[in-house]
């Protein structure tokens, strides 16, 4: 029995070992631009503070992911008798509002987890970012790739000084379009064109009529004077209708 618990803890060891060596190897030197859209964490120089990067968010709401399901046989022991267990495996998802869109952020992962469970068990850990109200302000940095991924620094609130990196998605508020991206080639059809790449007219408000001005004092006297002109006629002839 202990040998066969000496073999375990040795392949652990070892396996923790050659993923520290393979991360090591796999670092790289880069340029800033490298090193600022480096989510994939493939550069050698990695800054622990990204406080001149930070900006403010406000949590929206605080979600559960299923990442699937997990089966395991059991064993009945002395009684006999065996079964299935079957796990749901998920952890929370924190959406946080900016100006420019929605930031959905992991909570941290356990690498050690990982590494002993595998897929048995979800790696992530619970953090601050569970226990906040909608609403609540948010600092954090992020560097995110072109499919929207993100690499995410959060301040710890119980060590100032120090982060929890972890990783999202961003969802930008204005998302980028491919309908003018052959505008201009020939490659669309004259009807297609016409649709995505042709400007649309602003409709014209049709324009308001001026009001009438008012009448001068002379007009006015002339005006007085057809009307009881038409009066005296009217007397005499019903059929004639005045019009003031």
């Amino acid at each position: 029995m202990k040998k066969a618990l000496g073999s375990v803890t040795l392949a652990v060891l070892g396996l923790i070992l050659m993923t520290c060596l393979a991360q090591a190897q796999d670092k790289k030197e880069c340029t800033d631009h490298e090193r600022a859209h480096d989510w994939q964490h493939k550069c050698a120089k990695d800054s622990k503070d990204h406080a001149a990067e930070y900006q403010v968010g406000a949590l929206v709401s605080t979600n559960f992911f299923s990442t699937g399901t997990v089966s395991q046989r059991t064993d009945g022991g002395l009684l006999g008798g065996s079964g299935v267990k079957t796990n749901n495996l998920g952890h929370n998802v924190s959406v946080i509002s900016t100006p420019k869109g929605q930031y959905l952020i992991d909570p941290p992962s356990s690498a050690m987890g990982s590494i002993l469970f595998g897929g048995t068990v979800d790696a992530h850990k619970s953090w601050f970012m569970d226990t906040l109200h909608e609403g609540d302000k948010v600092l954090f940095a992020a560097h995110c790739d072109e499919p929207n991924d993100c690499v995410i620094w959060v301040p710890k609130p119980y060590k100032v000084g120090t982060e929890i990196k972890t990783v999202g998605k961003f969802e930008p508020a204005v998302a980028k379009t491919n309908t003018n991206a052959l505008c201009g080639t020939g490659r669309l059809s004259a009807d297609v064109e016409a649709q995505v790449c042709t400007p649309q007219a602003a409709s014209v408000p049709e324009p308001t009529p001026a009001p009438e001005a008012a009448p001068s004092p002379t007009e006015q006297a002339k005006q007085a004077q057809a009307y009881a002109d038409c009066l005296k006629l009217a007397v005499d002839n019903p059929k004639i209708v005045c019009k003031q």
